[in-house]
């Protein structure tokens, strides 16, 4: 009897270990599994942007990304004007958006996407603005003017589009020379006295709405006028005739005569004033003509026209010898 319960005993005591051991295996087991868990893989980009908005020129954007696994950006489009780096790495780190200056008129795009594990996780959109169309004609403001005896007139253009001009008058106007930043036009000699103007309208294709208009004026010659006869005057012989009197210059004239009871006109044109003076049977007589223009308001020019008695004064019975010019 006692033999037995010393063999229970043992085997007892042997399960109860035998069952700690086991327990104490399958601990270890689980804490093992728990250590060798991974978390799941993850990818951020700070501000998690969708799209980039740039203009024309030159820049880098910096994006800081959260990730623990691998990952890649892919272009979607073809273009050497942008480039991202790096293009690939495994976990957190810097993601630069480099991209060129824009030297056309037109806007680009570049789409990107990013992959994790091969599989697209996230997009962002790139695009850039072209370079602004611009047109300046400084002359425009003020217009530009040319001396009455003609000449060259440059008009200066800046900007960087292609563009073209029209003049409304081109019958004193033409052009000499242009080039991208500048027309050359060429005056005639204004002969008249009048000013005369032109309007230089300068246009682009690229930019419709758009329109200079540069105003060339010309000076016209300047009124001139001139009687010679009014320094000393004129003298008709008594039995009368005819008295001319030059007017030179470049403007219309007109006169008048304070005594046309003698004198009567007998041409006229844009350089001579003809009078006829009828006889004189009388005492000496006199008038005045006197020659104004609208051109010069001031101009008053008096010609003092002077008949010799009707009944010779000398013993000889000839006409006096009077001073001056007769006719």
């Amino acid at each position: 009897m006692k033999t037995n319960y010393f063999s229970k005993l043992k085997n007892n005591i042997f399960l109860f270990f035998s069952v700690v051991l086991l327990s104490a295996l399958v601990f270890s087991a689980c804490s093992s599994d728990e250590d060798k868990k991974v978390d799941p893989p993850f990818f951020e980009i700070d501000g998690a942007p969708s799209e980039l908005l740039l203009d024309a020129s030159e820049s880098t954007t910096n994006y800081r990304v959260q990730s623990n696994t691998e990952w890649e950006i892919v272009a979607q489009n073809e273009g050497d004007w942008i480039v991202a780096s790096p293009s690939k790495l495994t976990g957190s780190g810097l993601l630069r958006i480099i991209v060129k200056e824009n030297e056309t008129f037109e806007q680009r795009t570049m789409n990107f996407i990013f992959k994790v594990d091969g599989k697209e996780v996230y997009k962002l959109l790139v695009q850039q603005k072209g370079i602004e169309r611009v047109l300046n004609v400084p002359a425009s403001d003020d217009g530009l003017s040319v001396a009455t005896e003609g000449g060259n007139i440059q008009i200066e253009v800046e900007g960087n589009v292609v563009w073209k001009y029209s003049i409304d008058v081109d019958s004193w106007l033409s052009e000499s020379n242009i080039s991208d930043d500048r027309l050359e036009l060429l005056a005639t000699a204004n002969e008249h006295l009048d000013e005369r103007t032109a309007i230089v309208t300068i246009t682009s294709e690229s930019m419709p709405d758009f329109s200079a208009e540069v105003v060339i004026t010309q000076a016209g010659v300047p009124p001139v006028i001139s009687v010679p006869a009014s320094e000393d005057g004129l003298l008709v012989i008594p039995a009368g005739g005819n008295v001319q009197i030059e007017v030179e210059g470049n403007v219309v004239w007109k006169y008048s005569i304070d005594d046309d009871s003698w004198l009567s006109e007998v041409s006229l044109s844009n350089s001579q004033l003809e009078l006829k003076a009828t006889e004189n049977k009388g005492q000496e007589r006199i008038a005045t003509v006197t020659i104004t223009t609208e051109s010069i308001p001031d101009f008053s020019a008096k010609v003092v026209i002077t008949q010799a008695l009707g009944e010779p004064t000398s013993g000889s019975g000839d006409t006096p010898s009077l001073p001056g010019k007769y006719w």
